[in-house]
């Protein structure tokens, strides 16, 4: 029995559209993945230096955290060159928001659950719903996709010495 790794082949190209993207990027280069780290060290380092910072503003950010991995996943799954994570609204909209949260209480401003899950809904919708639109507006339109299978298909035919019956003669 071989000990080399288990390699998986790469699932098939488009054979209408290619699909590229760079957006695949080892874990700890990723905005996602220090969000989401900071993100869980909060509520241990919450108890162990007692900073007095309210369970559900903790909750909130994960939340938000998760909003944000959300859409940059949908964004990344566009197949189109996207932004660096810390040159997008989402990016910006997560760590202020967030900071907002954990410091509405030293500021004086008491947020009751109520509050914090109205708040974070508004973060969370209006992040995913960027991602979402950003993968939306990257697809083809039904033009674009009537034409490159039109190329596909007529390529095929000359390849095999095929008439077009669609060609004026």
């Amino acid at each position: 029995m071989s000990n080399r790794p288990l390699l998986l082949p790469d699932p098939p190209a488009s054979p209408i559209l290619p699909v590229t993207s760079d957006a695949t990027k080892r874990l700890g280069k990723t905005t996602e993945f220090w969000l989401a780290l900071i993100a869980a060290i909060l509520i241990p380092a919450n108890d162990v230096l007692e900073l007095g910072l309210p369970v559900e503003s903790i909750v909130g950010v994960i939340a938000m955290v998760i909003a944000y991995a959300t859409s940059r996943g949908l964004a990344k799954t566009s197949g189109e060159k996207i932004r660096a994570g810390v040159r997008t609204a989402e990016f910006w909209t997560a760590v202020i928001s967030s900071v907002v949260l954990l410091l509405a209480e030293k500021f004086g401003v008491d947020l009751t659950p109520e509050q914090v899950t109205a708040f974070v809904a508004m973060i969370a919708s209006l992040t995913i719903g960027r991602g979402a639109t950003k993968r939306a507006g990257a697809r083809p339109s039904s033009d674009e996709f009537r034409e490159a299978v039109e190329k596909k298909l007529a390529d095929w035919r000359a390849a095999r010495g095929l008439d077009d019956p669609h060609a004026k003669k």
